[in-house]
């Protein structure tokens, strides 16, 4: 990878298993709990992608050496959910590799997660898992 570009390499990483091409993403709305957090979601019947972001992590408050307290105890909603088992993958999005991964399941047509502390952002990619 170009040199010039190392701070996309994580975006790069996380986004290149997504097949945006073969599924029909649509954007949703996803609860979240906290104030100083906000979120996106794109979702399909078989993969949902959630951006979370603490408000605090701007360009201004990084280029002046903020320090940021993570945002703790919070919990995303998302709805329309299939009833199943979902694989959680929680993304570093500045190296582009999991972090974490769980899973859950849902019979409600909602999915609540709990959040781990969040400092500046991380990315949820949420998928599917086949009956058994």
């Amino acid at each position: 990878m170009n040199a010039q570009y190392w701070q996309f390499r994580g975006i790069a990483r996380s986004a290149a298993a997504v097949p945006w091409n073969r599924v029909p993403f649509e954007p949703a709305f996803a609860r979240i709990s906290h104030p100083d957090l906000r979120a996106w979601e794109l979702r399909s019947s078989e993969l949902r992608l959630v951006w979370i972001q603490s408000l605090h992590y701007t360009w201004w408050n990084v280029i002046h050496g903020a320090k940021l307290s993570p945002v703790e105890n919070a919990w995303l909603r998302l709805e329309a959910v299939q009833p199943g088992r979902y694989r959680l993958e929680w993304w570093n999005t500045e190296t582009g590799d999991v972090a974490a991964a769980e899973e859950q399941s849902t019979t409600g047509g909602t999915l609540s997660i709990n959040l781990p502390p969040i400092r500046t952002d991380i990315a949820l990619k949420i998928i599917r898992q086949p009956a058994s």
